[in-house]
Formats: C-alpha cells, sequence, structure tokens
C-alpha cells in the first residue's frame, strides 16, 4: 500500500491566512494616509513662517532714518501687497514673492511709534 503524504497548507489556511494580512494591510495605510494630512499643513506652516522671516528681514533692512523722512513707498504708511518685480518691489525677480494675498500694513501710533503687521497667506492644499 502506498501512503500519500499530504505536505504544505490547505487552499482553507491560505485564505485565513490572507484575510488577517489584509486587515493588517488596512490599517497600516489607513494610519498613514491620516498622518499625510497634518505633514502637508505643518510644511505649509514653514513656508509661511520662512516667508514671513525673509519678509521681515527685506522691511528691516530697509528701514533707516532717510527712508522714513524721504518717503519710500515701501514704508509709506497703509497696506502693501508683498510682490516679487524687477524694481520697486520688496523683492527682487530673482527672489521669490510669498503667495498671493500676503500684505503688511504700516500703521504710526500717537507717539510717533511705527508698526508693521505682517500677514502671510498660504495654502495647505497641495
Amino acid at each position: 500500500m502506498i501512503k500519500i503524504s499530504r505536505c504544505g497548507f490547505s487552499l482553507l489556511e491560505v485564505l485565513v491566512a490572507a484575510v488577517i494580512f489584509a486587515i493588517a494591510a488596512v490599517g497600516i495605510f489607513g494610519t498613514i494616509s491620516a498622518a499625510r494630512t497634518p505633514t502637508r499643513d505643518s510644511n505649509a506652516r514653514l513656508g509661511a513662517a520662512t516667508d514671513m522671516k525673509r519678509v521681515s528681514d527685506k522691511i528691516q533692512s530697509l528701514i533707516t532714518a532717510g527712508a522714513w523722512t524721504a518717503g519710500d513707498p515701501l514704508l509709506s504708511p497703509g497696506l502693501h501687497q508683498i510682490t516679487s518685480c524687477a524694481a520697486g518691489c520688496l523683492f527682487s525677480a530673482t527672489e521669490p514673492a510669498p503667495a498671493a494675498g500676503s500684505t503688511y500694513t504700516i500703521t504710526t501710533d500717537a507717539a510717533g511709534g511705527v508698526n508693521i503687521n505682517i500677514n502671510i497667506a498660504y495654502s495647505s492644499n497641495f
């Protein structure tokens, strides 16, 4: 009499293993995709903070006693769009300006102090 050896896995065992693997994979991929949104928003906020630092450094480099009295248009009171162009703007053509909608406002108070308020627009949808 010949004895038949049954080595290996049955179809049922393979199916159960595949279902367990699929459940684990869905959980892992769900966690990864849920973590992507906060990362994108953090990157956008970091970019906005970097832009704000560049704008404030550029404005600070423009501030001299002569600039205030000579009426430099970039330092005049009021709302200013932060733009990039060849000449007469806050950024040169080689420096990228912050996102559209970014502004800075210069106001003076009763004591003659000057306040600069910078508003950087950014989008977390990219």
